[in-house]
């Protein structure tokens, strides 16, 4: 019985393991206009994320917007916080007040250059110099979520600032669930054998 109960949690250990080595897989997204799809710089995500994208003919959109992990967009938004937040909540489904985002200004050296940063939000709003100048990532990691900006050169693609809505909730493990499973079924075995007794 303790042997079987030892294989029963070493399955759950190499289970948890690789169920979180699949989700530690670092992305780099093309950032393009909405607009002519010229690309002016790329996110690199060291964890699940995703970016708004719309597809575009001619200037109008031909599907909604959507959130991916191969290409994402840029779009022309206000330069107001509750613009900001109005246009996150249109894309998301969210209901955020202007005061529930945390904007970070990057100013000096940071803006204009290639810029890393670590952020537990749900949804991350950031904003470039030049007109179409604003994406929306969504952290799928969980948790804490590093992005690196590389902007293009001659694209004016540097990043003026970001900001930051919600939390990134926390996923239930699914190695959880499976331990959980193990010992239902260790308990339904010792009951039967105590009934056979």
């Amino acid at each position: 019985m303790i042997k079987s109960i030892r294989n029963i949690l070493a399955s759950a250990v190499v289970a948890a393991g690789a169920l979180s080595a699949g989700s530690a897989i670092a992305a780099t997204i093309p950032i393009t206009n909405s607009t002519d799809g010229v690309q002016r710089a790329d996110l690199t995500c060291d964890l699940l994320c995703e970016v708004l994208y719309t597809e575009f003919v001619d200037g109008d959109p031909v599907i909604n917007s959507v959130f991916s992990n191969v290409e994402g967009r840029l779009f022309s938004v206000g330069n107001s916080a509750q613009a900001e937040a109005d246009w996150v909540n249109a894309n998301t489904g969210s209901d955020f007040s202007k005061d529930e985002g945390f904007k970070t200004e990057l100013s000096g050296t940071q803006n204009g250059d290639d810029f890393t940063f670590s952020t537990d939000a749900l949804f991350i709003l950031l904003k470039i110099g030049r007109d179409p100048e604003t994406t929306l990532v969504k952290n799928l990691s969980g948790g804490l979520l590093e992005l690196r900006w590389e902007s293009l050169p001659g694209q004016g693609a540097g990043l003026s600032h970001y900001t930051e809505f919600g939390v990134a909730p926390i996923p239930v493990p699914a190695a959880g669930i499976l331990l959980l499973t193990a010992l239902g079924g260790l308990g339904f075995a010792a009951r039967r054998r105590r009934k056979a007794a």
